[in-house]
């Protein structure tokens, strides 16, 4: 859905200039983006292993982290 939004950017940048926002649909996107690429890798497995999750759940948690920062 952020991926449409940005090729419909014309449209909602109005929207993003009135609160100040300009980069917001790309900061989303970046956000969201190790979510996604995770969620593609695990749906085409088979032998999902807990070990493997707490991997992949302690990544997405670096990523928010520094993304805060």
């Amino acid at each position: 859905m952020l991926r449409r939004t940005k090729r419909l950017r014309s449209f909602f940048q109005p929207f993003c200039d009135k609160y100040e926002r300009p980069e917001m649909v790309d900061y989303l996107l970046f956000i969201t983006q190790p979510f996604f690429d995770f969620t593609v890798k695990l749906s085409k497995t088979r032998d999902v292993t807990t070990h493997y999750v707490f991997l992949i759940y302690n990544k997405l948690f670096e990523h928010l982290e520094l993304s805060i920062t």
